[in-house]
């Protein structure tokens, strides 16, 4: 999901809602209608809340709690709503549940970059970038 554009996220959107419907227990799907909603409501004005934004999350995390990549839509979540320690804490969580996620090594950086700590940011961009080299956002 990497063009952040309304019609690109709006049709993820449909897309992501599509595979819950074909199976309304598939917990990536979740997680990805969660960026959906953050992005569209950081870059494009979306009216939707943070709180709704973390029950896609939650109920992502209800099906699999193992599911690194709903703790990085929280993290993501979570900045958008300024709850920096949350935000931390569910960056963390993900690395701790997929070490080798380049989401959640890019997003941690970020988050790490927002609050001044660029020594551990640079860290975290630099493993997002050992994981997936051909990615120039990290």
């Amino acid at each position: 999901m990497r063009n952040l554009t309304k019609s690109s996220l709006l049709r993820a959107q449909q897309l992501f809602t599509r595979a819950v419907e074909l199976d309304p227990n598939y917990a990536r799907a979740y997680a990805g209608l969660a960026n959906c909603a953050t992005w569209l409501k950081t870059y494009h004005g979306a009216d939707i809340s943070v709180d709704e934004i973390l029950a896609l999350t939650d109920k992502a995390l209800e099906i699999d709690p193992n599911l690194a990549d709903a703790y990085v839509a929280r993290g993501v979540a979570f900045g958008t709503g300024d709850r920096r320690e949350d935000e931390a804490s569910a960056f963390e969580q993900a690395l701790v549940l997929d070490p080798n996620s380049y989401e959640a090594h890019y997003q941690f950086a970020e988050h790490l970059t927002t609050i001044g700590n660029i020594e551990q940011a640079a860290e975290h961009y630099m493993r997002a970038t050992e994981i997936q080299p051909d990615d120039y956002q990290a």
